[in-house]
């Protein structure tokens, strides 16, 4: 869409050099006609594009939401009591259960989470540019972030059915450092993957209650197998830290 825009800007420009001069032209008149020229095709091309931008970026943390999700409910790790959505009977291999499992508001809250990194990237980029082959990603670049995102996911669904929840947490953060190291090693994808560490724990922490801090509706939406930090298990942490450097980089490559 930009690229159509500043080939008809150009060839607009272009003619409007090559037409005859107006006959009487005033030191007043000139500025005024560059000045009206110039301010109408930026106004365009800036508002579609960050549109389609927030809009991509909300539904690419829609879709995968869900997806990272399942691993834990399948896994047992957690369990929903309201709005759950469950899909599909699971083989025994798969341990039982349903096949898929996530609730209705898991889409749109990690949504919202996406939203907010890409939000994020974009500031502290402003201020701090990423290197030119960060800061317009590569597909496989963006694509192997998010494949090790989920395979990080997926592997603390595996850890929490044998370890600790402090013990998982020492064996995750070190991943989830690593992650960020060797697919985005900015500071911008570093201090969103800090802030939804911080973050995405606070809101789970206000919908499971605070450990009976809270009264309905929240508390009761889901509940953690083994919660040992005020209704949530504390490897979580380093999962959600894992998801700043991957975000945005998705949302780097859809702006």
């Amino acid at each position: 869409m930009r690229p159509i825009l500043l080939v008809v800007c150009a060839l607009h420009a272009s003619h409007a050099l090559q037409a005859p001069r107006p006959r009487c032209t005033t030191s007043l008149q000139t500025p005024h006609r560059v000045t009206s020229l110039r301010a109408s095709p930026p106004a365009e091309t800036e508002e579609a594009p960050t549109a389609q931008w927030l809009g991509s970026l909300a539904l690419a943390g829609a879709a995968l939401g869900p997806v990272c999700d399942n691993f834990h409910s399948a896994a047992g790790v957690l369990g929903y009591t309201k709005y759950q959505i469950a899909l599909g009977p699971a083989p025994d291999w798969w341990g039982g259960g349903h096949l898929f499992q996530t609730a209705t508001w898991v889409p749109p809250l990690f949504a919202l989470a996406a939203l907010i990194i890409g939000g994020i990237d974009t500031l502290v980029s402003a201020q701090r540019p990423p290197p030119p082959e960060l800061e317009k990603p590569s597909g496989r670049r963006v694509a192997g972030a998010v494949a090790a995102f989920v395979a990080l996911y997926a592997f603390s669904a595996l850890l929490a059915t044998g370890l600790a929840p402090p013990t998982e947490a020492l064996v995750l953060w070190p991943l989830a450092l690593l992650l960020w190291k060797a697919c985005d090693p900015t500071l911008a994808s570093f201090v969103a993957g800090a802030a939804t560490a911080v973050g995405g724990p606070a809101i789970e922490v206000a919908l499971l209650g605070g450990g009976g801090l809270f009264a309905e509706p929240f508390g009761h939406l889901y509940a953690y197998g083994r919660p040992d930090v005020l209704g949530v298990e504390s490897w979580i942490l380093p999962v959600y830290f894992a998801g700043g450097p991957a975000v945005a980089l998705v949302s780097r490559w859809l702006r």
